[in-house]
């Protein structure tokens, strides 16, 4: 793809890869990552704030600016605003999809494979869990939300796939169907989520279950449930097949929905934004997820993502291997937060199921240190003030002190002084 004038005056101003990372190692030996090295670097200098951040964007909107940061990177400065209590922020979260489990046995069904408690769930309660493999990795993120008649499973992280076939082959003699309906899933996040929700005419959550606001979206219907994406915390969306489709009105598409919703909820105050800056928010707060920080190799208590499973229940997928961790407590690993030089850059994950794939991928995600693997990385975000900051799993012994290498940048773990959010 040819370069225009404007990018090729812009890519010229952007420091380079080799500059920045001589520039945070600089830094480092002068006592810190903010002394010495992002800002010193070109990060700011290089059109972050003289580009657009303060002179550009929506202020007459009341909404903090959002710009582009060197690299392509969005800032932030939406997810920023919702947190201090400005407008929401909401995202169409196309990695995630639906699943139903209807029949006598789905409940007990699902309560056997997933990490969590299902069976204990009332009607119009909804609960967030993992499913694990044999090692007791933590392989996919979900929802369970308990209807009148059914199971709905709101899986993330463009996991559908490969829960639907995990699921489907442990069905044996059980009176479980599967089905996946038409449906699409956002997410609004900030402060004042609720307000927006009831300014567009759908219902709040009172507690920790979900509301139901039916044919509330042309006829469909939208189920909304607290999850937290952000600082703040907000509500995931689900729309459904509702009336409309009962009444045997033309069927809308998934992106059909999202875009319906998203307008909505833009018009009652909410700022719409892609996955990007929504990763620049659950970095900046710190939370994990199974697609970003889990997979292969990683467990629940390495990864953040403890609340998810259950030491008391009954026998599921992986439970021997969480009892023992339980009883013996020696993990080496833990989830940590690294300052990096720049966005690394990634290859391509391996694809397949085997075990040579799943070593794959987790030598493509290996953080080093004087050429040994200590960690893996997951989610890297560039933040308002123009830092990257990636969620990682990290070897409890590594201390700020000690260089990393990932993807061709350098960084180093931050410490639990650091601002979750630099200004």
């Amino acid at each position: 793809m040819q370069q225009t004038d404007d990018e090729r005056t812009a890519s010229s101003e952007i420091p380079t890869s080799e500059s920045r990372v001589k520039a945070v190692r600089a830094g480092f030996a002068q006592g810190g990552v903010e002394q010495g090295g992002v800002e010193q670097g070109g990060v700011k200098q290089g059109g972050v704030e003289q580009g657009g951040v303060e002179q550009g964007g929506v202020e007459q909107g009341g909404v903090e600016p959002v710009d582009v940061a060197p690299g392509g990177a969005w800032l932030g400065s939406a997810e920023l605003a919702a947190a201090r209590g400005g407008p929401p922020f909401t995202a169409h979260l196309d990695g995630s999809a639906v699943l139903v489990f209807s029949g006598a046995d789905a409940r007990g069904f699902l309560h056997g494979q997933l990490a969590n408690e299902v069976s204990a769930l009332p009607v119009a309660g909804c609960g967030r869990s993992l499913l694990l493999n044999h090692k007791g990795h933590a392989m996919a993120e979900a929802t369970v939300l308990r209807t009148a008649t059914s199971l709905l499973c709101v899986v993330d992280d463009d996991k559908l796939a490969w829960v639907k076939d995990t699921l489907e082959r442990h069905i044996v003699f059980d009176d479980v169907k599967v089905s996946q309906p038409t449906a699409t899933v956002l997410t609004l996040q900030g402060a004042r989520s609720a307000e927006v929700l009831a300014a567009a005419g759908l219902q709040a959550p009172a507690g920790d279950g979900y509301a139901e606001s039916p044919a509330a979206l042309e006829g469909w219907t939208v189920l909304a449930y607290p999850n937290r994406r952000s600082e703040a915390g907000g509500f995931d969306l689900v729309i459904l097949a509702g009336t409309a489709e009962a009444r045997g009105a033309a069927p809308l598409g998934a992106g059909d929905l999202a875009a319906a919703l998203l307008t909505r909820l833009a018009r009652a105050g909410a700022v719409e934004v892609g996955l990007a800056e929504l990763a620049v928010a659950r970095v900046a707060a710190g939370i994990a997820t199974a697609g970003g920080e889990g997979g292969d190799g990683v467990l629940p208590q390495e990864s953040g993502l403890t609340s998810l499973i259950s030491y008391r229940k009954g026998c599921y997928l992986g439970q021997e291997i969480m009892a023992r961790i339980e009883a013996r407590g020696n993990l080496r690993r833990e989830l940590a937060t690294i300052q990096l030089s720049g966005v690394p850059v990634m290859p391509v994950a391996a694809a397949g199921t085997g075990a040579a794939d799943a070593k794959a991928r987790s030598g493509q995600r290996a953080i080093t240190a004087g050429g040994k693997t200590v960690g893996l990385l997951g989610t890297a975000a560039r933040l308002p003030d123009g830092s990257v900051r990636a969620l990682c799993v990290l070897r409890r012994d590594i201390g700020a002190e000690i260089e990393l290498s990932v993807g061709g940048e350098v960084g180093r773990r931050l410490t639990m002084s650091a601002p979750i959010m630099p200004l």
